[in-house]
């Protein structure tokens, strides 16, 4: 549902999450995955809100979040245009590397585009700087 460009995408795929709970069956790491990216990738409105519920809620369940989850959190912050999704994905970014979450250029592109789309062209430039530390 992520790539098909479904305005109702996201409230699809959190149905189905809503109606496997329904039917006691535990949603796991693969689920939550699956359920932020396409809020992520949703067309229909702002996802900031609803991609750090669902990170939350992953982690209140005792979920720890992988490499797919970071980026795909952070994907739905740089589409918002609320000023909070910066900080939020500052710290969250910031989550992953003291979590020892692999940060790839995966993760460090999809900051780059956040920061672009949040006016922080310094804060690319150090990310930039840190990518290319890392690779020393």
């Amino acid at each position: 549902w992520g790539e098909s460009g479904d305005r109702n995408a996201a409230k699809k795929a959190s149905d189905l999450l809503d109606l496997m709970v329904s039917h006691r069956i535990d949603p796991d790491v693969i689920s939550y995955a699956s359920l932020i990216f396409v809020t992520a990738k949703s067309p229909s409105s702002d996802p900031a809100e609803r991609v750090l519920q669902l990170f939350h809620e992953l982690k209140v369940q005792g979920l720890e979040p992988t490499h797919q989850i970071y980026n795909a959190v952070l994907l739905g912050l740089s589409k918002s245009k609320s000023r909070d999704a910066f900080e939020s994905a500052e710290n969250i970014f910031q989550e992953a590397k003291q979590k020892g979450i692999i940060v790839d250029n995966v993760l460090y592109n999809t900051m780059a585009t956040l920061c672009g789309n949040h006016g922080r062209p310094d804060r690319v430039e150090e990310l930039f700087q840190e990518l290319k530390a890392e690779g020393e």
